[in-house]
């Protein structure tokens, strides 16, 4: 899906926002995993469903990615400041 249908949706439905996340590093948007299958009456949960991908974050904000790296890469570094 391209990143302009991406915005002109958010701009059109801006209650989509609550169901969106992003990751702190990468910078990836996602809709968050406990996200409802049916929101109020219409499609918005179909519609986020459709133009984004789910995003679970851990409890700093890192997708699974870039929380891996962090772990491999940066975790062992501020240890050896230590």
């Amino acid at each position: 899906m391209a990143k302009a249908d991406k915005e002109q949706y958010r701009k059109q439905y801006p209650q989509c926002e609550k169901w969106l996340q992003q990751c702190l590093i990468c910078q990836t948007e996602g809709y968050k995993p406990e996200m409802p299958k049916q929101i109020g009456i219409g499609l918005l949960a179909q519609n986020v469903r459709k133009y984004y991908d789910e995003l679970p974050l851990n409890e700093i904000g890192l997708c699974e990615a870039c929380a891996r790296c962090y772990k491999t890469v940066l975790s062992p570094l501020q240890s050896e400041k230590q």
